[in-house]
């Protein structure tokens, strides 16, 4: 059953470092930089981690379909999402590159917006950056000369996100349960090392790993270090962590 708070989770925006930048057009300007009109998006397995953590790993599936449109005999994909017992289906072609692993990417994209997941991007106004040729940069991209048709490669920051765009909290699964850390003690959480924090909180593990959490299969050999030690502080109530000796 898709709940209010699966709804929830499912469309809350992503850290800016997640997403990902389509450079839609660029233009050299005569001082020599380059002006980046690009658009945000999120990579497949983002979304699948998306589905995994509101759902559970084996609580979602995904069908595709092979189509050829009929109003112009393109090729392309039915992929049909299924989750909290709610099925959506969506389309597209095949893309230019990698036409079958693009296009059965891209269904996949589509059909998880309407599911709610990176709706919002597409309320994110769009705008010119400037970029110089080479240089550094998170993002990468290339454009043709005018003229010469010489093929210019440059970079570009992450463009700055408006504040309703950037997740305050973040959702991790507990057993069948999700709950929301603020994203500041993730921060904090994910620059502790696990062998420092099971050796400073050897008594909670001892306590966590007991029969009882493993019959609920809340707490087994599949989760990795990360998700064992997010379990680790909600279960145990922090609020503030020691961070002396167990910080990178």
């Amino acid at each position: 059953m898709l709940t209010p708070e699966m709804s929830e989770a499912l469309k809350r925006p992503f850290p800016p470092d997640e997403l990902e930048w389509l450079v839609i057009h660029a233009k050299k300007t005569e001082s020599g930089t380059i002006n980046v009109l690009c658009a945000p998006y999120v990579k497949a397995r983002a979304i699948m981690a998306r589905l995994d953590t509101v759902f559970g790993a084996h609580g979602w599936s995904e069908t595709l379909r092979p189509v050829t449109f009929a109003a112009n005999k393109d090729e392309g994909f039915i992929c049909s999402l299924t989750a909290g017992g709610v099925t959506h289906e969506d389309v597209a072609e095949l893309s230019s590159v990698s036409p079958i692993k693009g296009g059965s990417s891209d269904a996949f994209k589509r059909v998880a917006v309407k599911f709610g997941i990176g709706r919002y991007l597409y309320d994110m106004g769009r705008g010119y950056i400037e970029s110089k040729q080479g240089g550094f940069g998170a993002h990468e991209g290339q454009m043709k000369e005018p003229g010469s048709g010489k093929v210019i490669y440059f970079r570009f920051d992450t463009p700055a996100l408006p504040d309703w765009a950037i997740p305050d909290v973040a959702d991790v699964r507990i057993g069948d349960r999700l709950v929301q850390i603020p994203i500041e003690s993730m921060r904090v959480i994910h620059a502790i090392k696990v062998e420092a924090l099971e050796a400073t909180f050897h008594k909670a593990f001892a306590e966590l790993t007991s029969e009882t959490f493993k019959a609920q299969n809340q707490w087994n050999k599949r989760w990795t270090p990360r998700e064992r030690y997010d379990a680790l502080v909600r279960l145990c109530g922090l609020k503030t962590l020691e961070t002396k000796g167990i910080m990178e």
